[in-house]
């Protein structure tokens, strides 16, 4: 019984600990950048997502993020003046390619979530651009 027990405890204990999400990818035409990451712990109280880590590519662009994460979060990347969005589950690996904010390739268990978040994001930008900007009947 004792036994079954101290099995039982921990496998349970095995569920609750977080498992390592792989990001990898390279920002392509560009090498050695610097680049920051991190979660929102609540997004609608916090300007900016807390800063998990910092890191730089190698001299061709390539770079690698493992995280510990016990349910699916949003991943924010900062690169220069950019901020990629990445949706990870426990035990996902990603792969980005990225050319530039409107061009941004997805590969790995987690590619179709963020294949549909990437375009979604994308249109509702050009959405925006498309009602604020001021049309020839606005100026007079």
């Amino acid at each position: 019984m004792r036994i079954v027990v101290t099995l039982i405890l921990f496998f349970c204990s095995f569920l609750l600990i977080g498992q390592t999400a792989t990001i990898t990818g390279r920002f392509l035409y560009s090498g050695q950048e610097s680049f920051a990451y991190g979660i929102y712990d609540n997004p609608l109280m916090q300007a900016s997502f807390p800063i998990i880590g910092e890191e730089e590519s190698d001299s061709n662009g390539y770079f690698s993020i493992k995280i510990s994460i016990d349910k699916p979060e949003i991943l924010h990347l900062k690169w220069a003046q950019d901020t990629y969005r990445c949706y990870i589950r426990p035990g996902d690996s990603l792969d980005m390619q990225i050319l530039n904010r409107f061009n941004v390739q997805f590969a790995g268990t987690g590619a179709p979530e963020n294949t549909t978040l990437f375009a979604g994001e994308f249109q509702q930008s050009f959405y925006c651009l498309l009602y604020t900007s001021p049309s020839p009947r606005d100026r007079g």
